[in-house]
């Protein structure tokens, strides 16, 4: 069956939904309320499984999901038999009518059911009148999951000979952590189109600048520093650019995170939550020779407070 934690956070997130459409009660009787009257897990495809998808440029994330087969039963209260009445057939009006736009959201089927307590109710007193509708619903609830304890950056490899040598394969991502931040480098022939990131932690950030650098082999003398993201990417980007030896240094690791567009979706990887963001350069950077280099660089050799960032470069 679904996670438990997921299924609890999905039913709290129907019922809310449907108190959304509760009249507003009157101090005379008691407030309007929705229950759940019964309620049946249903699995979804094979294991819950629905597919994956590639969030914020780092790698594709597993969907999982579940579904909810409930009844609901809609209370509704009022000094005068009528009212009650009138009250519990505009809320069913009000729920049917809006079932394309309750589908969007989840609720892939929502039906009156026959009322067990028809018109009415006396409840106490001569000023106390209940009415009641029941709708059998079926929800449905995605969730990320990840089985495993992060991304693989970097596969280190042994080469079979009699000189003990090694070699790391990387692809254009890098981890950071308290352990290390080694530079992310992407040599040409490639193109720089996005930056992407995924980024988790505990408590305090990380406090260290960050610095991109658009360079080349045998480059002489300091590289051209400039005082915005924009200015940087205005003399890098494009098939002839304009400057091939140039580097921004944002004053913070949170300053660069800010630089970034945050997927308002976490990812939850080796049960932590990880925010993706992503900058998506609009004419790419090209680095159009092998010597032709592009690098993100953290100032110290590691984090200086407990985080884990993902760090990746793409064409597009």
């Amino acid at each position: 069956m679904s996670n438990g934690l997921e299924f609890d956070k999905a039913l709290t997130a129907m019922m809310t939904t449907l108190q959304g459409y509760l009249p507003q009660g009157s101090p005379a009787v008691p407030g309007p309320s929705v229950a759940v009257a019964s309620l049946v897990e249903r699995t979804v495809g094979i294991g819950n499984w629905r597919g994956a998808q590639t969030r914020g440029g780092i790698g594709p994330v597993d969907l999982r999901g579940g579904r909810i087969d409930a009844v609901v039963r809609f209370h509704v209260w009022a000094a005068q038999p009528s009212d009650a009445e009138s009250a519990a057939q505009a809320l069913s009006r009000r729920l049917l009518g809006d079932r394309g736009k309750l589908r969007e959201i989840g609720f892939l089927r929502l039906a009156l059911k026959d009322v067990t307590e028809p018109g009415p109710q006396l409840i106490s007193g001569p000023d106390v009148w209940r009415d009641s509708a029941a709708f059998q619903v079926l929800y449905e609830y995605v969730f990320d999951s990840s089985d495993g304890e992060g991304l693989i950056a970097r596969i280190p490899v042994a080469i079979d000979s009699d000189l003990n040598e090694s070699t790391t394969i990387s692809d254009e991502m890098a981890r950071w952590d308290d352990q290390t931040a080694d530079p992310l480098v992407v040599r040409g022939r490639s193109r720089v189109g996005r930056i992407s990131v995924l980024d988790s932690a505990a408590g305090a950030p990380p406090t260290g600048p960050v610095l991109l650098l658009r360079t080349h082999d045998g480059a002489e003398g300091p590289p051209i520093d400039h005082a915005s993201l924009a200015d940087f990417l205005a003399a890098v980007e494009g098939e002839v650019p304009a400057q091939n030896h140039a580097r921004f240094i944002f004053a913070s690791w949170t300053s660069f995170l800010a630089s970034l567009q945050a997927d308002p979706q976490p990812i939850i990887l080796g049960g932590d939550e990880c925010t993706p963001r992503e900058l998506e350069i609009a004419t790419p950077i090209n680095l159009a020779d092998p010597f032709d280099r592009f690098e993100i660089r953290y100032q110290d050799p590691a984090f200086d407070h407990p985080a884990v960032a993902y760090l990746r470069i793409r064409g597009r």
